[in-house]
């Protein structure tokens, strides 16, 4: 599983901006993949991803009932 609350660590990233939505892997090392979804428009980011360590990718920006999706809206300062 990706470390989600209270938990801190540093990970890899690949991104393929060509995808729609455009895809996101988050690379824990030992082989262990979160694939998630993206979206930036200007100062704000939106991502979506598995919790779970090579689950299936979220098609969508959603947490829907039944998904072990997180989403995070980051906005940037100004």
């Amino acid at each position: 599983m990706c470390p989600i609350k209270g938990e801190a660590t540093e990970a890899d990233y690949k991104l393929d901006p060509a995808k729609k939505p455009k895809q996101i892997d988050l690379l824990f090392g030992e082989g262990r993949t979160t694939k998630g979804v993206y979206h930036l428009e200007g100062d704000t980011l939106k991502l979506c991803a598995e919790k779970e360590t090579d689950g299936e990718r979220p098609t969508e920006f959603s947490t829907k009932h039944g998904t072990t999706h997180f989403l995070v809206v980051l906005k940037k300062k100004k």
